[in-house]
């Protein structure tokens, strides 16, 4: 574990400054979904999925509160072949930004992986979101590869990538 947060049973819950992070809840899955709405739009996921990534991402879904309010979300799976984690997604609210939430989302994140015992993490990053390839840059990923059109065209991707043990550096 890295220090930032601590470990009860199945639940990753972290603390940075005012910002909480801890598994998604049915609870949360409105603010996520206007978070999402906001944030992603016209790309957005429906509702429905939120619903659904309660069980198929279990402590991979990951909620950031500042006081009772949800801040934002993260979704980490693991692959199915290797041993390493995908961080999916890392959405905040625009209104939260600049207060640590990406970063206690992502750093929760690789406490899951680890909590998984994952070699390492992996993520793509549009080359033009700066900030949160430096947010990911800050944590430790390092830049692996580049993907040219990896949703189609336009839409290319950096890929990156944190090794978590000596046998995924």
């Amino acid at each position: 574990m890295s220090g930032f947060g601590f470990h009860t049973g199945s639940q990753v819950v972290t603390a940075s400054g005012a910002t909480w992070v801890a598994p998604a809840s049915q609870d949360c899955l409105d603010a996520v979904f206007e978070i999402e709405t906001d944030e992603m739009a016209p790309d957005c996921f429906p509702r429905f999925f939120f619903t659904q990534a309660l069980g198929l991402f279990g402590p991979g879904f990951l909620v950031a509160r500042i006081g009772v309010e949800v801040a934002g979300y993260a979704l980490l799976g693991r692959h199915a072949e290797g041993r390493d984690a995908e961080l999916y997604s890392v959405v905040v609210g625009a209104r939260w930004r600049g207060r640590g939430a990406g970063e206690a989302l992502t750093r929760a994140c690789i406490e899951v992986a680890q909590c998984w015992t994952c070699d390492a993490v992996r993520l793509s990053v549009s080359p033009g979101n700066a900030v949160a390839r430096r947010l990911y840059e800050t944590v430790g990923f390092e830049r692996c590869g580049f993907e040219p059109q990896y949703y189609g065209a336009g839409e290319d991707r950096v890929l990156m990538r944190l090794a978590l043990s000596a046998e995924g550096a």
